[in-house]
């Protein structure tokens, strides 16, 4: 929902540090989780909802690290679904240079999250030319 409005959970309460803590620690353990190779795949899905809602700098190159064919599919599409919630300018040219190495599950994905935002739109249907 707040992604969706533009805004982020971290703004509600900047203002209180004890809040600030709390959060950061929460959201590093799921970091954690999302990217740990052995940690269970449903615990890593569940994760990377968590971490979300962090601002976009933090979670860019960790997320796409995810996109890695040696991940399993199921975090790689969840990783798509999570980065497809971010506005960066940047965005559409890493997906489609994700496009390149992921498997035909993962490519319907990055391609849903091309084609549903307009400023990237334009890009995916160059790279289709």
């Amino acid at each position: 929902g707040l992604r969706r409005a533009g805004s982020r959970v971290d703004l509600a309460w900047r203002d209180d540090p004890a809040l600030v803590e709390l959060f950061a620690r929460h959201w590093d353990a799921a970091l954690r989780t999302a990217l740990s190779t052995t940690a269970p795949t449903n615990d890593r899905v569940a994760a990377l909802r968590i971490v979300a809602c962090q601002p976009w700098e933090r979670l860019a190159d960790p997320l796409f690290q995810l996109l890695d064919l040696r991940e399993p599919q199921e975090i790689q599409v969840a990783a798509v679904k999570t980065i497809a919630g971010f506005h960066d300018d940047q965005l559409a040219a890493r997906l489609l240079e994700a496009f390149r190495h992921a498997t035909p599950a993962v490519q319907y994905e990055l391609i849903e999250a091309l084609a549903n935002h307009p400023a990237r739109l334009p890009k995916l249907l160059d790279a289709i030319a």
